[in-house]
């Protein structure tokens, strides 16, 4: 068997993918409850939450802040879900993907984007944007993101669980290769930069619910 990567910048095409059997597998999906209707979550991998791309200094992202706005969001999204019942005076721009919301923001036709902070996250750092921040500090929703598999296929479920418990317990454990996998993404020098007693926290939070692992071999320190 082997695995063909897709990659899809819209959530809602994903979890329709899934829940159609067009796509076995996909990772990195916001948790909803509308989305645990269609399709199964595995254990989490990561949290985010819902924030505000605005130009600095523009939009505090108060829900008063976006009365009058043009705010960018994707079709299908939980943003675009929320943004009414956030700002019913708030003026939706809805737009196929967040990358295209966010070059939008850039070129000044919308005030603001409101999408998953950790992708936003990412395009600021792949765009190199300057000038920019997300508001406000803490999220407005938070949710885990997880990996989705179509309803009812348990043994894909079990195999894709114990990959990601391997993960978050070789982190914990210090292994160089899942410290770098992580780090990479969400560590202190990565495109998140979160502390590693944040990631460490989360990780043993997970882990706390479920079976604790025995990796084979000797294991390194733990990173600090």
């Amino acid at each position: 068997m082997s695995i063909r990567f897709a990659p899809v910048d819209n959530t809602a095409v994903t979890v329709e993918a899934v829940a159609s059997g067009k796509a076995g597998l996909a990772c990195g999906v916001p948790f909803s409850w509308e989305r645990e209707k269609l399709v199964d979550f595995s254990l989490p991998i990561g949290l985010s939450g819902l924030r505000l791309l605005t130009r600095s200094g523009s939009l505090d992202g108060s829900p008063a802040s976006l009365a009058g706005q043009s705010i960018g969001v994707v079709e299908g999204s939980l943003g675009a879900g929320l943004l009414g019942s956030l700002q019913p005076r708030a003026q939706a721009v809805t737009f196929p993907t967040l990358l295209q919301a966010v070059t939008a923001l850039e070129q000044k036709k919308v005030a603001g984007v409101l999408g998953d902070t950790n992708v936003l996250a990412g395009l600021q750092n792949q765009r190199r944007l300057s000038g920019v921040a997300q508001v406000p500090e803490q999220p407005y929703v938070s949710y885990g993101v997880g990996c989705i598999v179509p309803e009812n296929n348990s043994r894909l479920m079990n195999v894709v669980n114990l990959a990601i418990a391997g993960l978050l317990q070789g982190y914990l454990d210090g292994r160089p290769e899942a410290v770098a996998s992580v780090d990479a993404w969400i560590g202190p020098t990565g495109v998140l930069a979160v502390p590693n007693e944040r990631v460490r926290a989360f990780f043993e939070s997970v882990l706390l619910s479920h079976e604790g692992l025995q990796l084979g071999g000797p294991s390194p320190s733990t990173p600090r």
